[in-house]
Order: C-alpha cells, then structure tokens, then sequence
C-alpha cells in the first residue's frame, strides 16, 4: 500500500509565506519578517500552490534563503515548508526505559509503577502544596528513607496518624495523635516508657509547660504541677522588720521559708509573724525552727489556714516581747492549699 504524506525521515514543518511585490528571485524574509530557516535537503518550496523543483526551480542550500527562482511577479505567493530532521534512535523506548539527559515537563499525572532512581529531586510550586503522597486502603510507609540501599526510617500512617520514625534496632521515634504526641518504637508501634528525651551529653535547653508532669507514674499522687523561688518581706506583728528578710522555695503544694529578720522597733505583742508567702494548709499546722536568736523566742507554728507564723516559748503558745534591733533566723516547711 502506498503512503501519503511526508517522507518518514521527516517530522514535524514550520510554513513560511512570501508575497512578491514583483521581480525578486529570492526569498529570505517572510511576510512577518521572520527569517527563513531550514536544513538543507529537509524543505519544499511551492509557487502559487504549485511545488517547484528543487535544484531546477530553485536553489536550497544555505539553510537561510531560497535562491535561483524565475523573477516572480506581484502578488505572486511562495509557500516555504521547512521540515525538521526525525531521529529515531533521540528517543526513550516504552518497553525497555532509557535515560533522559534534559529537562522533562510533566503537565499530567505521571504514575510510576516501579522503583526510581535519582541524583536529585527539586519540585518547586507557588502558594500549594509541592509534594503529596498519598497511601491508600491501609496504614504503614508513606515515605521509606534508605542509606546504601538499607532503610533507616519511615513516615507513615498510624491510625489515621502521622508516625515519623526510625527503623534501625532500639532506635525510636514519635507518633502525632489526637492532642498529644507519643513515643513509638522502630516499628512504628507504641513504645511506653521506653524512650528517653535527650541524653548525658546532648541535652535539651529550656521546657515551657502551661500544666504540670507525671513523675514516677501516672496516678495524681505522681502530678507535679508547680515549682518556683522567690523572695517575701515577712512582717512582726505588721510592723515591716530589716535585715535580708525572707526567701522561700515551693514545690507542688510544699513549700520551705527561710527568714533572716531584725525588729526595726520595740514590739509589745510580738507573738506573730505574718505576710508568709502561701497559705497555709486548712487541716493542719506546720512548726519551724529557730536557728537563732537574742529574743526569747525558742520556736512556734504556721497557723493552718493562714499566711501567719506564732513564735512561742517553752510550755506557751506565746513568746516574750521582741525589742528594738532583736535579731530571729528561722526556717520552716509547710504545705499549701
């Protein structure tokens, strides 16, 4: 059967339309002022729909003009058809692959059924998502990392969740539930109390938490939810004193004071040292002790319920009068409400 059409050396054409004003003999510019371009051997030239003859109607070698044309007349029409070279071997087999050394656009979908190997991948897109990998029906690997061909780690699908993990033995990672993030082990699996934040030598800085830590276990026993240190200015009786004043230290609902205190004047009534810096516990007292002191004071209580402290002497809830310039070192510990 015979073929119409081109010849299978050639591929795709590009048209260049040449009006004559009247007299030339060659063609180099078309009528919108582009050059003709062609490779030699790879184009056909017709005048007024008629194909001329190369090499007797017209000369075609420079690859830039048609030249040795008859003198055209006006309003005569030259169609130059210039063919581009078709390669078969410049292409990628379907079945078997091949390497492609350019760059390659993609407009479509492009499924990948197998393995790739790669150099590189840069993927850029404005104001969208990049990348999407999408696993269905089941939970496991979305993205498997690999080092020398053996796998090191993994993001999946938990449940529903994303689990970024590593796969080499013992090794851990974490997994970002509803609400909270927990550790997993090198299968991805939950891994209770079996993996360490930080290390001896490669420590996390600071920790911000808005609630408290479980320490040692999980009941409410175990809740931690408050530390700090700071200063107070104890009071006797209301009256401001001098000297460093107080210090304390609180932890949960324990609290330690330590003042360093000096009457600033005579006090008649002195029993009682206020402005402690918490509450103290409604169900019980707490005692102190007096590291020193040249009043009578020889010990005493924090009142449950209060932020008061009563000095007392041997055998009385009362303590003798503390005068001007009289010194009281004393510590305690108490709980809070």
């Amino acid at each position: 059967m015979s073929y119409i059409g081109q010849g299978l050396g050639q591929g795709k054409a590009e048209r260049f339309i040449f009006t004559a004003s009247g007299g030339e003999t060659s063609v180099t510019l078309d009528d919108a002022g582009r050059g003709i371009a062609y490779t030699p051997g790879q184009v056909d030239v017709y005048l007024n729909g008629v194909k001329l003859v190369n090499g007797t109607d017209f000369t075609a070698t420079s690859g830039s003009s048609i030249t040795g044309l008859s003198a055209l007349s006006a309003s005569d029409v030259v169609e130059i058809v210039a063919l581009d070279a078709f390669s078969p071997a410049d292409t990628v087999s379907a079945s078997t692959g091949g390497t492609f050394t350019g760059n390659v656009d993609f407009d479509g979908t492009v499924d990948i059924a197998g393995a790739t190997t790669t150099a590189d991948v840069t993927s850029t897109k404005s104001a969208a998502a990049v990348s999407t990998l999408n696993r269905t029906t089941s939970d496991g690997d979305i993205q498997v990392f690999k080092k020398d061909g053996t796998t090191v780690g993994s993001i999946g699908a938990i449940s529903g969740d994303l689990a970024i993990y590593s796969t080499t033995s013992g090794h851990k990672g974490f997994r970002l539930g509803n609400g909270a993030i927990v550790p997993v082990g090198n299968s991805g699996g939950a891994d209770d109390a079996g993996t360490n934040l930080g290390g001896a030598t490669s420590r996390f800085k600071d920790f911000w938490l808005s609630g408290g830590v479980y320490l040692g276990g999980t009941g409410s026993a175990n809740y931690l939810d408050d530390y700090e240190e700071g200063t107070f200015v104890p009071k006797i009786d209301g009256v401001s004193t001098t000297g460093d004043n107080g210090v304390y230290v609180k932890i949960g609902n324990f609290v330690h004071i330590n003042m360093d205190i000096n009457a600033a004047a005579g006090i008649t009534a002195s029993e009682l040292i206020t402005n402690l810096p918490f509450v103290c516990k409604s169900s019980n007292h707490s005692s102190f002790s007096v590291g020193y002191t040249n009043s009578g004071i020889e010990g005493g209580y924090i009142i449950a319920g209060q932020s008061t402290l009563r000095c007392t002497v041997a055998g009385s809830t009362s303590a003798d009068v503390v005068g001007a310039g009289e010194r009281l070192i004393l510590s305690g510990t108490y709980y809070s409400n």
